[in-house]
């Protein structure tokens, strides 16, 4: 919850198991994202950059597949940079993963007894981002 507002937030694995071809991630969260967004006010896409080539592709093809998703369930979406989350979570543009999940611990009033990974801090962030700026 932000400011008393119920949210939802998590992750999903997409990686391609051993003898998969690389586009099944894609379809898995072509599959998955329209129940997942059904009935949300807003989705919020953190916009990313990588050095790697391969990374940068997987990277804009979900996002991608996220838009199409968003557009044919006619949820609004935004996008967020990565450093600019960082920021408004933290205070730091540059924050490394731990003070993210440090950040999603407090925010979430949750204790280090808590498994949290920095895949989960991000969404978390991501929807509180979205709920904060709506």
């Amino acid at each position: 919850m932000v400011n008393g507002e119920a949210m939802s937030w998590g992750t999903l694995n997409l990686t391609p198991k051993k003898g998969e071809r690389e586009g099944v991630r894609y379809w898995r969260l072509a599959m998955q994202l329209p129940k997942l967004i059904e009935g949300a006010d807003l989705v919020v896409i953190e916009r990313t950059y990588s050095k790697g080539a391969k990374t940068a592709q997987v990277l804009k093809g979900l996002a991608a597949v996220a838009l199409v998703a968003c557009e044919i369930n006619e949820v609004p979406y935004e996008f967020v940079d990565a450093s600019h989350l960082k920021k408004w979570a933290t205070g730091k543009g540059n924050a490394k993963k731990p003070e993210m999940i440090a950040a999603a611990r407090a925010a979430m009033g949750i204790t280090d007894e808590v498994a949290l990974t920095d895949d989960e801090a991000d969404a978390y962030h991501l929807a509180a981002y979205g709920q904060a700026h709506q």
